[in-house]
């Protein structure tokens, strides 16, 4: 226990010092600066001293950054411009640069594209990007320090950008002469360009895009400094995954910083070329290395290098040798050199750039080198590239090298057998053999997945996978694991990759040719699954031994491999005991007959039943053909097909696609599911005959004979002898089936059944349709029977059409004008609805002594008629009657003959001021319709002060010697003024409509308003209705004259009066009594001839002489009222002294003009005879009309109102009280006078 409690403290601690360990920020690893070094960059990726395995390829792209040293423009380096995606994404992560060598701004740029080789899978297992600079003119080792730690700016193709550093930097050191020119001191070094690197692997896969263009800014450079260009050159080199069409390689990349020119120290101040060398210092051997073998060497190389001088440039050496970079070189071990003068080129985007003046030279080429017999360097393991300008490119600064030897691959070969066994089982197996040529050539860490088939299942989830290593001759088991959902077995022990097991530990290996793995999976299957096949597969993985070298690369897939299997269902035949003598079953496959398989059912098979049975175990879509024979007397009569998966049966008769029509067999695939085939077999057949008759239209139905029916349609049919048969009856349109017979078929072929079709009886239905007073014709008919329809028009309408469906179905409606119409009766019953149409006319309307118009009214038979009313909607009369004293004056008043004025009910307008001083109001009245203007109009304003007003009344007066009889005489003028009558005019009233026969009557037949119908009946004809008016009563009568006496005694009553008036009325009788009695046309109603406005005080009261106008008013039955005005005089008889005539006062200028007896002045006033009165009243007359009085007033209506009561109370002018006019003035006038 307490071992346990201190283990797991133990492991607690542990976990805390890895936690903190986690925890202590991580020190960037310090750049390496070398003087004249190298480099083998794929040992970041590949472990040191070792090269990358794999299917791989070598590919890279790059440019430079300045122009030609001799044209002298070495700032002219900035080839994009700052709107560019790329120059801002450097932008931005040079900003987050912190380096006193660049800088955060860009200072130059170049793009280049890499495109995917072929064979490339898209994925990149190592990557480098390699660039050159500049020291300054001090070409010091601090410059080249300083440079080695500067950032750049790199952007993918993807459009993301990085800030890169040099994970190893190494600068030249050209030894240019002795110091002070003696050798014993020593010579002088410059140290001018720095070459570095970096690992970009992980950027470039963690980008969107592999392939496309690629930048590379801020590259650090000085300027005209002399001593060759500062070249700012860059590549980026990738070595790429592949598909199983690029071969196993080995591949190192090398970068160095040499002047191509050695020391010239060793060689007495001579300037001697210097070789590159590019060693693949390895154990593991070409593909080709095998004796006696011609296997040519294949393989890459790489060849890049910046020269400073800007002049073309040759390689002079471009040698492979087989032996170690170390050796001195062997000629007898180079195995191809380049000659002179061929010099391989960069090219970018697939554009030569050779004959461009650049500072970068490179070249990859695939090579292949046939093998010579001759040539003992192949025997070698080890091969260096060694690369040289020659004597005549002294500027050669970088050189990147790089190699690529296909290397020996592990072949396997085995093909997977899945076995179905039966129904139920199958089994999936495999022997999966080394066929390397190579010897120690194949796998480690092995890995093997079968994938079995969704239906199929292990019987044991353990499976054995047998492991033969012939070069150790030992066998291994190895224990599946079974994975059922991804429905896999999975065999496995060692852990694969650069990490995984040890290639002595590994326990599933095939390390050399003649090894093998095998296994065999028992499988089972549902039963009857209805599965057409079994896909099963393999793929087996595991890491490289190439010539005994365990290169610790895994290869995913050796081998893989795909089989299938064909399901078992059964079969099972079975024939009828009676009919069939037995059935043959064939099998083929691809035409070919399946040995073993099938068989024949007969009387000796087993007897199920009815039938004797076989079955058979078939592969699914195996072709299936099963042949039979019939005993004696019985022929074929179908196979059933039972689906056993389903239960779902299918007969095959002979018209089925399965069923041989010659031979009868049975033919087609073996469905995925278990069948049972049942044959069934029938006695021979007869023919026999079925008759089938039609009844004549004029046949009858009981009688089955060929006079009553005739033969339609004979059907010749076969059966089984002595079977019984019950044909099918027909049917025939618009005739009755029959019930079916069954007979007995006979042998001799002569048994007819004859079946008898009724025509059937269907229904004629007529309906009465509008305007139709009854229809014949309706009833039931036989099909094809000829029908008669016909039908009687109501009075008021004429025919118009048959609707409905004579010819039967479902056709739709039909139409017949004829009224008598003969038709076929068809196969349904037939409805048929006579329709007439209603007679149109027309109303016309008479206004039967009125006058004006009310349009016709066009209707038809049956149709409500609403009959006007004379008055329109909107208040005006369409048909008007104007009476005067019994007469007809329509005319003369729609003429105009006969003014408004004497119209009942006409009202001027009303005045402000009244005219007092008019001759009379009769003449007022029409004077007024014929000028068109009011009284005001006509008013003379009487004087503007009361000093003019009582000047006026002087001029007026002939005698002006006493006032006060001049207001007694004008006094008792007033009193004795009246009225004169007025006559009027009375429209009549409407009562209503009647006929030509009515239209005198005074009874209307119809009111207004009343709903007629069918005045006419005939089409087109034509009716005039007259209208009844009640015309107003009138009354007869004279102006009254009674003494003064009488007056007073109460002589002058209402009945006195009316006793002297006669009142008529054309409907009602004459005369109408006075007082209110019941018309004589209509008790229920009354009528009255009365003085409304009559006052007995009116006389009794006077005291002087007087006259007044008395209203008579008759009304009639109707209410059509009549007003008769008089004037009753009373005089006082009494004698008294005259008085001069009364003055005017007031007159307009329309009086004015006319004479006395018109209303106008005597000849001798003073106003006509007195030339300046005359120029004073003209010139009041031409203010009115110029609208230029002498003082202007503008008065209130409210005061006006004020104004006429004042008149009324005191009087016009000083007529009955003295200052009355001064006052008005005062009062009513100055308050309101316009200044």
């Amino acid at each position: 226990m307490r071992n346990r409690i201190t283990q797991l403290s133990r492991f607690l601690l542990l976990c805390a010092v890895m936690f903190l360990v986690t925890m202590i920020p991580q020190s960037v690893k310090a750049i390496t600066v070398e003087e004249a070094g190298e480099v083998y960059m794929t040992d970041s990726q590949a472990g040191a001293g070792q090269p990358l395995y794999g299917r791989l390829n070598i590919n890279y792209t790059g440019n430079t950054n300045y122009d030609t040293w001799s044209n002298d423009i070495v700032t002219n380096y900035n080839t994009y411009d700052s709107e560019k995606d790329q120059y801002k994404a450097a932008e931005t992560v040079l900003k987050k640069a912190d380096n006193s060598v660049i800088g955060k701004k860009i200072k130059n740029n170049r793009s280049a594209k890499l495109t995917k080789s072929s064979g490339g899978d898209g994925t990149v297992r190592a990557a480098y990007l390699v660039w050159q600079a500049r020291t300054s003119v001090d070409r010091s080792t601090t410059d080249a320090a300083a440079l080695a730690k500067s950032e750049i700016a790199f952007v993918l193709p993807d459009g993301s950008a990085k800030l890169i550093k040099a994970q190893y930097a190494t600068y030249d050191n050209r030894s240019i002469d002795y110091i002070d020119q003696k050798k014993e001191n020593g010579v002088n070094k410059q140290y001018t360009f720095v070459n570095m690197y970096a690992d970009v692997t992980d950027i470039i896969n963690k980008s969107d895009k592999v392939y496309g263009t690629y930048s590379v800014f801020n590259i650090p450079y000085y300027e005209h400094i002399g001593g060759g260009e500062g070249a700012g050159g860059w590549q980026l080199i990738v070595v790429e995954n592949c598909d199983i069409t690029v071969p196993m390689r080995a591949v190192r990349l090398r970068m160095s910083a040499d002047f191509n020119i050695d020391d010239v120290s060793k060689h007495d101040g001579e300037w001697v070329e210097k070789d590159i060398k590019t060693g693949m210092l390895t154990n593991i051997k070409s593909k080709a290395y095998k004796a006696n073998d011609k296997e040519p060497l294949t393989g890459q190389y790489l060849t890049i290098f910046v020269y400073s001088g800007n002049t073309a440039v040759n390689l002079t050496k471009l040698n492979l040798y087989a032996q170690e970079e170390t050796e001195k070189f062997n000629k007898n071990k180079r195995i191809f050199g380049l000659s002179k003068e061929v010099s391989p080129y960069l090219s970018i985007n697939g554009e030569s750039l050779y004959d461009k003046v650049t500072t970068t030279r490179g070249d990859l080429i695939d090579f292949t080198i046939p093998k010579e017999s001759t040539q003992p360097a192949y025997a070698n393991d080890k091969y260096t590239l060694q690369t040289n300008t020659g004597d005549y490119t002294k500027w050669v600064t970088m050189f990147v090298t790089g190699i690529a030897v296909d290397i020996s691959d592990n072949f396997a070969e085995g093909a997977q057998v899945t076995t179905v066994k039966s129904p139920t089982t199958a089994t999936v197996s495999q022997k999966i053999t080394n066929k390397t040529l190579q010897s120690k050539t194949g796998y480690y860490n092995g890995k093997l997945v079968v994938t079995l088939d969704e239906a199929l299942t292990p019987t044991n989830t353990k499976p054995k996978l047998t492991v033969y290593n012939k070069e150790a001759d030992k066998t291994t088991t190895i224990t599946g694991a079974w994975n059922a959902k991804e429905h896999t077995v999975t065999f496995s022990v060692d852990k694969q990759g650069d990490w995984g097991t040890r290639y002595e530990k590994s326990k599933f290996k095939n390390p050399s040719r003649g090894s093998y793995i095998s296994y065999s999976i028992d499988c089972t299957y549902e039963k009857n699954s209805g599965v057409e096949e079994f896909k099963n597969g393999s793929r087996l993985s595991g890491d490289l031994r190439s010539q005994n070298v365990a290169t610790g690369t895994t290869i995913d897939d050796i081998l893989s491999e795909e089989s299938t299997g064909i399901p078992i269902y059964v079969l099972t035949v079975k024939i009828d005991k009676t009919t069939v003598n037995k059935a043959v079953t064939q099998v083929f496959n691809n035409g070919t007959a399946i040995t073993g398989a099938g068989g024949t059912v007969n009387s000796s098979s087993t007897v199920s039943g009815d039938y004797y049975m076989t079955s058979y175990e078939l592969p699914c879509n195996a072709n299936i053909v099963s042949t039979p024979t019939f005993n004696t007397g019985c022929v074929f009569s179908m196979w059933t097909d039972l689906n056993e998966k389903t239960g779902v049966s299918t007969n095959c008769k002979v018209t089925s696609d399965y069923v041989n029509d010659k031979t009868y067999a049975y033919e087609r695939s073996m469905p995925a599911y278990n069948m049972t085939l049942t044959l069934t077999g029938v006695l021979d057949e007869a023919v026999y005959t079925v008759r089938h008759w039609k009844q004549k239209t004029t046949g009858i139905a009981s009688t089955h004979d060929d006079k009553n029916y005739e033969l339609a349609e004979t059907e010749t049919k076969k059966a089984q002898i002595g079977s019984k048969v019950t044909p099918a009856v027909k049917t025939y349109t618009g005739f009755d089936s029959p019930k079916t017979q069954t007979k007995a078929v006979t042998a001799d072929g002569k048994m007819v059944i004859d079946y008898y079709y009724e025509r059937h009886l269907y229904n004629v239905t007529l309906n009465a349709g509008t305007g139709i007073e009854k229809t014949t014709g309706g009833g039931s008919y036989r099909y094809g029977q000829s029908v008669t329809i016909d039908a009687a028009v109501k009075e008021g309408y004429h025919w118009l059409n048959w609707k409905g469906n004579y010819k039967g179905g479902s056709g739709g409606e039909q139409t017949v004008d004829a009224k008598k119409f003969v038709f076929t009766m068809p196969a349904g019953n037939v409805t048929m609805t006579a329709n007439a149409e209603a007679n149109r006319y027309t109303i016309h309307f008479d206004p039967n002594g009125g006058a004006g118009h009310i349009d016709d009214i066009e209707t038809t038979y049956d149709t409500d008629v609403t009959l006007p009313d004379v008055w329109n909607a909107d208040g005006t009369a369409a048909y008007v009657k104007y009476t005067l004293d019994g007469q007809n004056v329509t005319e003369d008043v729609i003429a105009g003959a006969i003014p408004k004025a004497m119209m009942a009910g006409y009202e001027e307008e009303e005045t402000e001021i009244e005219d007092t001083e008019t001759k009379d109001d009769e003449n007022s009245d029409i004077e007024d319709e014929d000028t068109g203007k009011d009284g005001n109009d006509a008013d003379i304003v009487e004087t503007d002060t009361p000093d003019d007003m009582d000047e006026a009344e002087a001029t007026e007066t002939e005698d002006d010697s006493d006032d006060a009889n001049d207001e007694e005489l004008d006094k008792i003028e007033e009193d004795k003024k009246a009225e004169e009558p007025k006559k009027k005019v009375y429209a009549s009233i409407f009562m209503g409509w009647a006929l030509e026969d009515g239209k005198d009557t005074f009874i209307p037949k119809w009111k207004a308003g009343d709903i007629v119908q069918n005045l006419v009946a005939e089409d087109g004809g034509e009716i005039t209705l007259y209208a009844v008016w009640d015309d107003c009563p009138w009354i007869q009568a004279q102006d009254l004259y009674y003494t003064l006496e009488q007056a007073q005694s109460g002589f002058i009553t209402e009945e006195e009066i009316l006793s002297h008036a006669t009142a008529t009325d054309r409907e009602d009788g004459s005369p109408i009594l006075p007082g209110t009695n019941p018309a004589p046309s209509d008790p229920e109603v009354f009528t009255s001839f009365t003085i409304p406005d009559y006052q007995e005080s009116e006389f009794t009261n006077l005291q002087h002489d007087f006259a007044t106008s008395e209203n008579l008013t008759v009304v009639d039955h109707t209410g059509n009222t009549y007003v008769k005005q008089i004037m009753v005089y009373v005089v006082d008889t009494t004698p008294v002294v005259e008085k001069p005539e009364g003055k005017t006062r007031f007159i307009s200028e329309k009086y004015f003009k006319l004479d006395h007896e018109h209303g106008g002045l005597e000849e001798n006033s003073i106003w006509m005879t007195n030339p300046e009165y005359h120029a004073a009243l003209q010139r009041a007359f031409d203010n009115l009309k110029n609208d230029t009085p002498e003082d202007e007033f503008l008065i209130p209506h409210e005061t006006i109102l004020e104004m006429k009561q004042y008149v009324q109370d005191h009087g016009i002018g000083n007529s009955k009280e003295p200052g009355t006019l001064t006052e008005f003035y005062n009062r009513f006038m100055a308050p309101n006078k316009v200044e």
